[in-house]
């Protein structure tokens, strides 16, 4: 098949594996943390002393004169204290001029809060107990006020800052706000990267946008970094712009996972698998309309054999680019008189549901190309990139289009492709900024239409992890399917995929997860591979093993025969049932495009998960240390009994593995060893 550069492929189908009969996901809970547990929450004020603490943290901030600074905040693991700035804050504005928290007046006395716990939240963090501490601060002339507050929730390893911005006289031009400045380095290369200081302590501020600079770097080992937010339109009189910045703590050895902690307790709503199959290189390809009937046949074909037959739930089907009419903008064409209504209730038949591919910029190619002209003609804003979203008109009519298919359809996935500027980016240019400021207001639109929302946000997005404050899962940036290395076709193609999430993720980006990429999933279609059965068993397990929860099936239903059906069902039941395991996922071994073995490892009390691929044509070998593979926090088990747990491979002896001794596995040419740990 002719390789595709111009689009990403993204959830056409969507199709999401659950063992719930019903098809919906229940969300997992979230890591174990890697330490003594944190404990609860304490909040006290003493004269000018704040403090928040627990048996993992102490945060104090003391009030100088009436004016607020932070004091020191102190990992209580061997009593370890680090150095950030004592300014909570900073508006730098466009005339030169910088605020500073210190320089503000308080107008309120510091109050504690008991937050309450809201077992129905979405956010993990939100279903458990707390302290808040706020107070008002404001400028001299009372022009500008702050509403300050800072967080601990019970059982957390971090302190989470708030600031609220409002004006009441006249309009500031601001050129960007500082909530972070410490001692240390950065964790990745992108924009929205957290700051670490000796890998027991991580900083940030909690936006995608978010750019790190150097403010001092004589020093010889670390520098002094800010994290902020540039805007690029003044603050005005009677908005308010809400943000916020983390800082928090990490047992020795386990600043990944006390990161992932924090992560999955703060993330818009907790890991969980969500396996779907896309149409594009099925039906709808390229210049081609998706056509009800030949949905309807794949619903079907899904329905029968995958549902029925071998009791794997399929919650969403998701039409990618090919479902409208590009002269109408968002607009159904022709083949669907009835909108998704007709594909909705037949989904349904299978306690299914319905997802949707939009494009914020206007899509690629020759749709694209009418979409914009009609755009034009209608008085639509748009940028060199497309269609501009922070645009009042187009942001309208897009948010319309969007929140019709949640009110008239049901749909329960969204795949938002097309984003900024595309390509390989490290964060958005400042052209794009209010185009993406505006995706993020739009996402937060349809969660409160449907909190439950499943959005994938794909190309030209780049791996910070505060994405997931609003998305669930992130593209791995690069072309949507490539060559590269060794043997067939399709074990070229698996190589790239994985290269490009080795060399785009994991290092420019190693605290964000690995469990929620969109990296381009299993391929087997009319227009992706379709004669190329070369291991498509071995491609189907290594893509579960590597934990994403964006599990995209790129299948022509008709191609699979019945031992690919049960591989399928085999492995994503797998998957599902061991979701508690893989949200921990991280990358293992080295350079899929250099031909090293390559792998993911996943940890937690009751189970480890190893898998290995060998992507060249020749045997392989790797040795590793199941300790440092599984990253063993202290007091956890230190010998495993590996066993595959596929059924063909039951007759196979288990291997005992002991923490602080290499093992060497050796493997065939693509070889690919998925392994059970038990402890």
């Amino acid at each position: 098949m002719a390789e595709r550069s111009w689009k990403h492929d993204g959830v056409c189908w969507t199709v999401l594996v659950t063992l719930l009969a019903i098809g919906a996901v229940k969300a997992q809970g979230p890591v174990e943390y890697p330490g003594p547990a944190p404990g609860a929450a304490k909040a006290s004020i003493s004269g000018n002393r704040i403090m928040l603490a627990n048996n993992a943290l102490e945060c104090t901030w003391f009030m100088e004169n009436g004016h607020l600074r932070l004091s020191v905040f102190t990992n209580k693991e061997k009593r370890v204290p680090s150095t950030p700035d004592s300014e909570c804050f900073r508006l730098l504005l466009v005339d030169g001029q910088t605020l500073k928290a210190s320089d503000l007046k308080n107008v309120s006395v510091p109050e504690i809060d008991n937050l309450q716990a809201d077992p129905k939240a979405r956010r993990l963090s939100a279903r458990v107990a707390g302290k808040q501490i706020r107070m008002i601060l404001a400028t001299p002339d009372d022009n500008l006020t702050v509403q300050w507050r800072v967080e601990l929730r019970d059982g957390s390893n971090y302190v989470r800052q708030f600031i609220s911005l409002t004006l009441t006289k006249t309009d500031v031009d601001v050129r960007e706000v500082v909530l972070v400045q410490t001692l240390g380095k950065s964790a990745g290369t992108l924009d929205g990267a957290p700051l670490t200081v000796i890998d027991r302590y991580f900083f940030a501020f909690e936006h995608p946008l978010a750019k790190t600079r150097t403010v001092n770097s004589r020093l010889p080992l670390n520098s002094v970094l800010q994290s902020s937010l540039p805007r690029s339109t003044p603050l005005k009189v009677g908005e308010e712009q809400t943000l916020s910045s983390v800082m928090g703590v990490a047992p020795e050895g386990q600043l990944r996972r006390a990161f992932l902690y924090y992560l999955e307790r703060e993330r818009v709503q907790p890991y969980r698998p969500f396996l779907h199959y896309n149409s594009w290189y099925d039906i709808g390809y390229g210049s081609e309309k998706i056509l009800e009937p030949e949905a309807l046949k794949v619903i079907d074909l899904f329905g029968q054999e995958l549902i029925e037959k071998r009791k794997v739930a399929l919650a969403s089907f998701v039409p990618d680019d090919g479902w409208d009419d590009p002269a109408t903008l968002w607009r159904f064409h022709e083949g669907f008189p009835r909108g998704f209504a007709t594909l909705q209730e037949r989904a349904e038949r299978y306690n299914s549901s319905i997802g949707v591919w939009l494009s914020p910029w206007g899509g690629y190619g020759e749709a694209k190309k009418q979409r914009m002209k009609y755009g034009l003609e209608q008085g639509f804003e748009t940028n060199k990139n497309g269609f501009s979203l922070a645009g009042p008109k187009y942001y309208e009519r897009f948010r319309d289009a969007c929140l019709g298919m949640v009110r008239d359809y049901r749909v329960n996935y969204f795949k938002f492709d097309g984003i900024s500027s595309g390509g390989v980016p490290t964060g958005a240019p400042p052209e794009s900024a209010a185009d993406v400021e505006a995706l993020l207001r739009l996402i937060g639109d349809l969660r409160r239409a449907k909190p439950d929302l499943f959005i994938n946000v794909t190309t030209g997005t780049w791996s910070s992890p505060y994405w997931l404050w609003y998305a669930d899962s992130t593209w791995r940036s690069g072309r949507d399917w490539g060559t590269c290395g060794w043997g067939s076709k399709r074990q070229q193609q698996v190589t790239y995929r994985d290269a490009q999430t080795y060399q785009n993720v994991v290092r420019r980006a190693p605290l964000y997860p690995i469990n929620s990429l969109m990296t381009q999933g299993v391929m087997f279609a009319n227009h992706g591979l379709p004669d190329d059965t070369d291991r498509i068993v071995e491609d189907i397990r290594a893509f579960f093993a590597g934990g994403t929860n964006c599990q995209e099936l790129y299948l022509t239903p008709s191609l699979l025969d019945a031992k690919t059906w049960d591989a399928l069902a085999e492995a994503a039941l797998w998957s599902r049932a061991n979701a508690d395991v893989l949200v921990d996922t991280h990358w293992l071994g080295g350079d899929p495009a250099q031909g090293d073995i390559y792998g993911w490892a996943s940890w937690s009390r009751r189970k480890g998960i190893l898998a290995l691929r060998n992507p060249k044509d020749g045997p392989g070998k790797i040795a590793l240390d199941i300790g440092q593979a599984f990253e063993l926090p202290e007091g956890a088990a230190k010998q495993y009994s590996l066993k595959s747990p596929w059924k063909e491979d039951a007759a196979k002896p288990a291997r005992t593995l002991s923490a602080g001794a290499e093992h060497t596995f050796e493997l065939k040419p693509f070889e690919v060893l998925v392994f059970d740990a038990l402890p």
